[in-house]
């Protein structure tokens, strides 16, 4: 560290670690050649995939039966205080930005309008995104560990097993669940105050039984409500936000994860792939019937909260306000 020519301002060499996120617990480092990716060998073996060039990641995740869902890159600037940039790959278009961006702006534009209700609403999307966001990262740390663990003990592949670290999983799928839930219900908030829904009806759970009803056919049509009710629609094959809200239900009202007993605990899948059969980590989500698909949590969320960041940003788009970033200029900075 350094102190610079300016007063009050130091500089110094930032070092960084970048790293590419895969469901099961699988992992890619950036290696001089492209990324390795890993633990994949013969028979599950702790080895790596390597080297795989960038413009490569998505046909060899592929190949593997797996699918990369975001990137973290940690500055070693500070031994004591760790710094991760996370970035979420969600599907949408780097312009205008993400909707943890687009709807911060929209809360700037909101409150210089004086509108205040609508600026606190907009930024609160902004934050349970970004806390959304930062969990289902936690969640794949989690993933990683226990099937290094797994692996290193070579535990065989449909074992269930336990352990004092599963618990951190568990309050990540906790804390994911309620901020996304949180989000969902601000969103609603936003889309009510476009319909002119008295301000109690201020959550999804409220909000549907006055927009359903017969005297509201002309504010159902409108593309803001056609948009948030797609989630809830169960004849689309996909009533996503159903599901987000029968999660969060369950967890938070009627039985945490950590409470079910070990035969519905984690364990080790093994995949057939061209590289030969890897093993990865798998943690079921509870069912409400035994003919119900075992789901994996990790599959599971990173599908939610990608449906989710795409509700919000197509709802940025039809917000009351901008979301164009605020522009810095040189007087706004204090020399």
């Amino acid at each position: 560290m350094a102190t610079s020519d300016r007063p009050g301002f130091t500089y110094s060499r930032v070092r960084e670690v970048d790293t590419l996120h895969f469901t099961g617990g699988i992992r890619g480092r950036r290696a001089e050649a492209g990324w390795r990716i890993g633990p994949i060998g013969p028979n599950g073996a702790l080895g790596d995939l390597a080297p795989v060039p960038e413009r490569d990641i998505k046909a060899a995740a592929s190949a593997l039966g797996i699918h990369v869902f975001g990137a973290d890159e940690e500055l070693l600037c500070d031994p004591y205080l760790r710094t991760r940039i996370w970035r979420p790959f969600v599907g949408l278009p780097s312009d205008p930005g993400l909707p943890t961006e687009t709807w911060a702006s929209i809360g700037h534009h909101a409150s210089e309008a004086g509108d205040e209700t609508y600026a606190n609403l907009a930024r609160n999307v902004a934050e349970c995104l970004r806390a959304a966001d930062i969990r289902l990262r936690d969640l794949s740390d989690g993933y990683e560990s226990q099937l290094l663990s797994a692996l290193n003990a070579e535990t065989q592949s449909g074992v269930r097993f336990d352990n004092l670290p599963l618990k951190d999983l568990h309050l990540a799928i906790h804390s994911l669940v309620a901020e996304m839930g949180a989000a969902r219900d601000y969103l609603a908030a936003i889309v009510g105050m476009h319909l002119g829904a008295p301000e109690k009806y201020n959550s999804l759970a409220w909000l549907l039984p006055w927009l359903k009803a017969k005297a509201r056919e002309a504010e159902c049509a409108t593309p803001i409500a056609v948009t948030l009710l797609e989630g809830v629609d169960e004849s689309s094959g996909d009533a996503w936000l159903s599901r987000l809200s029968a999660y969060r239900n369950l967890f938070l009202h009627r039985g945490p994860m950590g409470s079910r007993d070990i035969k519905q605990g984690p364990h080790l899948v093994e995949l057939a792939s061209v590289h030969g059969l890897i093993r990865t980590f798998k943690m079921p989500l509870p069912r409400n019937a035994d003919c119900e698909p075992e789901r994996d949590a990790l599959e599971e969320f990173v599908a939610l909260h990608r449906a989710l960041f795409d509700l919000a940003a197509r709802l940025a788009s039809m917000a009351r306000y901008g979301m164009t970033p605020r522009i810095v200029a040189r007087a706004d900075v204090a020399e």
